[in-house]
């Protein structure tokens, strides 16, 4: 049942976001508009840039580890009160006893987590960089070529994904 009422909101969030969006690109008067700008953002740029946390952590490493040690202690908390033990259970049990280990360390000596550390700050870049300007795919061309064509089918998918959450709904 519970698998239902999720599927439910989900088909009904996905129905909403289609009727807006077509909404956007049936009332957009032309092809190259601001609302179908979205299309050629670059929504991996943010995966490709380095964030450093290290100083704000280490300069506050006692309250860094006791609020992770807070976390892990209320996400024990919650899997005890599931009253069940499964593979997920058991991992969500062993992650939250690694997060009270680092957070000890973060707390006592947070120098003994720098070589842990000086191996995690590799940086695999999850996606090529292009020097030569935005690169727009063939679904977004198409969808740019088509604005209208593109808003009716997706007013039609939403219409149909809010149908069938208010369906499920009812059950």
């Amino acid at each position: 049942m519970h698998l239902l009422t999720l599927l439910g909101v989900l088909l009904g969030l996905a129905g909403a976001l289609g009727v807006l969006t077509g909404l956007v690109l049936v009332l957009s008067s032309r092809s190259r508009h601001k609302a179908t700008d979205w299309l050629q953002t670059d929504f991996g740029a943010g995966l490709n840039t380095l964030y450093f946390i290290e100083r704000p952590v280490y300069r506050h490493h006692r309250k860094a580890g006791a609020t992770l040690i807070a976390a892990a202690a209320l996400w024990m908390w919650l899997l005890w009160r599931l009253d069940r033990l499964n593979g997920l259970v058991l991992v969500g049990w062993l992650l939250s006893l690694c997060a009270i280990v680092i957070g000890l360390f973060l707390i006592i000596r947070p120098s003994a987590l720098k070589p842990f550390e000086r191996g995690a700050n590799r940086w695999i870049e999850p996606f090529a960089r292009h020097t030569d300007g935005p690169v727009v795919s063939r679904f977004a061309m198409l969808v740019l070529s088509r604005p209208r064509i593109t808003g009716i089918l997706l007013l039609i998918a939403g219409i149909a994904c809010l149908y069938g959450a208010a369906r499920l709904a009812s059950v």
